[in-house]
């Protein structure tokens, strides 16, 4: 038996013990993804940003041109309104109102495309209900404050 023997099986040992271990820290690395995964999940639906889109849902598109070009601040960073055609796993493909697809996009990129509420100011909010104007003016007919008879 020469020393170069020795070596190699040295060196075969070291390489079998890491591959007996590799199947455990396989585990483990996949227990710790799906903690993150279900972090990232509960921290979205705590902000209402749940990713529950279906086909023909209106979304808009986060910009990433905006974030890699200079001066590109000054840009708007969602693109939209677009119309989801296809949903398949965590990608979608888009369709805008020109009839232009865009295949293969990650929905975390994607928000819901709201309408907001009309805005009323609260001042206008307490105006008169319009039925209540409408017996007032036939119950008393309309007088113009002017000068009288007597006055002129």
């Amino acid at each position: 038996i020469t020393e170069d023997q020795v070596m190699t099986l040295v060196q075969r040992e070291e390489i079998l013990k890491g591959l007996t271990e590799q199947e455990g820290t396989y585990r483990e690395v996949m227990q710790n993804i799906t903690k993150s995964q279900d972090k990232v999940r509960k921290q979205k639906q705590e902000r209402g940003q749940e990713t529950n889109f279906t086909v023909e849902d209106l979304v808009l598109r986060k910009n990433v041109r905006q974030e890699q070009t200079k001066g590109g601040e000054l840009s708007s960073s969602m693109l939209g309104p677009l119309k989801i055609t296809r949903l398949e796993g965590k990608s979608a493909d888009l369709m805008d109102d020109d009839g232009k697809v865009a295949p293969k996009i990650n929905i975390d990129h994607l928000t819901h495309d709201f309408k907001p509420e009309e805005r009323i100011p609260a001042k206008l909010k307490k105006v008169v209900d319009p039925s209540s104007l409408a017996d007032s003016q036939t119950d008393t007919p309309a007088t113009c404050p002017g000068p009288s008879n007597a006055e002129i």
